[in-house]
């Protein structure tokens, strides 16, 4: 079903729809429109706004000038999303939630590199979709790391109980150094790229 309107109308519309959904039930005898989609189009006929009811769910979608979707709205099995766009219609910003919570995640100019998070992680994400920087709430207790472009952990900050950890590895994703505080007083360690313990403070 389509219909060709003016922006005003438009916003008139949902207006006219939000005070239907608040009186639904007030009435005692009611209509009900059925269809599959509906497509408003501004003066000039292009798409402005589409409800439809697509395999995975309901959407809402809305369109610019150019007839890119901006910002569209859905329902799945899986989850509630919100999509915003950029002008090529690839999304930049998606708000929803998945099994694991409520989550955002940022896309940069690139289309690859992102920004994720959720309610105990965030991570930034480069072009190649390998987590470099990660800030995260374990069951330990807070940590900081930051990965090689391959995604391999180089330096990692984490507080686990009552003790401070630093650690800095080396290609192999090992531990060499480790600087601890905790309880007992500070501790140094430093191992070989074979994992042997060369220096161990205090003794």
């Amino acid at each position: 079903m389509e219909l060709r309107v003016t922006s005003n109308q438009i916003l008139a519309l949902i207006v006219i729809l939000c005070c239907a959904a608040l009186l639904h039930g007030q009435s005692a005898a009611g209509r009900t429109v059925e269809a599959d989609e509906f497509v408003l189009r501004d003066s000039g006929g292009k798409v402005r706004i589409r409800l439809s009811m697509a395999a995975a769910g309901p959407a809402i979608a809305m369109y610019d000038s150019n007839e890119t979707a901006r910002m569209v709205f859905g329902v799945s099995d899986d989850a509630p999303r919100i999509f915003v766009t950029d002008p090529t219609g690839k999304p930049a910003l998606i708000l929803g939630r998945s099994p694991d919570g409520p989550f955002i995640s940022l896309t940069g100019v690139d289309g690859k590199s992102k920004t994720e998070m959720q309610t105990s992680s965030l991570h930034w994400i480069d072009s190649s979709e390998e987590i470099r920087m990660a800030l995260e709430l374990l069951s330990t207790g807070p940590a900081f790391r930051l990965s090689d472009r391959y995604g391999k952990p180089q330096a990692a900050l984490a507080i686990s109980g009552a003790d401070v950890v630093f650690g800095l590895s080396g290609p192999n994703s090992e531990p060499q150094i480790v600087l601890a505080s905790g309880a007992q007083g500070p501790s140094l360690s430093m191992h070989d790229t074979r994992g042997a313990e060369v220096l161990s403070l205090p003794k």
